[in-house]
């Protein structure tokens, strides 16, 4: 029995990191969904298309700066959360970049789950999989 007890133990031991892990990665503010060779401009407009068509509205774009475009969208599910937060209208938005890097460009945005628990909005997990039909995959970083 306390042979069993020990290895029990161990073994619950050896698998918490790995299921901690895996919830963490739930929660890093941001999730790349594109990585590409394409030129800036192209990733940009292919984003642009992807939104079109979509189900998610888009509020507005900018260009802070050579090499980042900033799309910045919303979903009536998000406002309807937000909306049942003091701070949800922080969370309102999702804000989606294209960034070009040395070699490539990138497309991500920020991350929904992580951003409910910033703000402390319930989670919109018909978000999650609106943005993943609409970009594609995406991972977390």
């Amino acid at each position: 029995m306390h042979n069993k007890l020990i290895l029990l133990l161990i073994a619950i031991l050896l698998t918490s990191p790995v299921i901690l892990a895996k919830k963490l990665e739930r929660f890093k503010p941001y999730r790349l969904v594109a990585d590409t060779e394409n030129s800036f401009d192209v990733a940009v407009e292919e984003t642009r298309n992807k939104l079109s068509s979509s189900k998610l509205t888009l509020v507005g774009e900018y260009s802070p700066y050579d090499g980042a475009h900033i799309f910045a969208l919303t979903h009536d599910i998000l406002l309807k959360s937000a909306a049942e937060a003091d701070f949800g209208g922080y969370g309102a938005v999702i804000r989606l970049a294209a960034t070009k890097t040395d070699e490539t460009v990138q497309v991500a945005y920020v991350n929904p789950v992580y951003m409910t628990n910033l703000y402390h909005i319930p989670e919109v997990p018909e978000l999650e999989q609106l943005l993943e039909q609409t970009l594609g995959e995406s991972t977390p970083f």
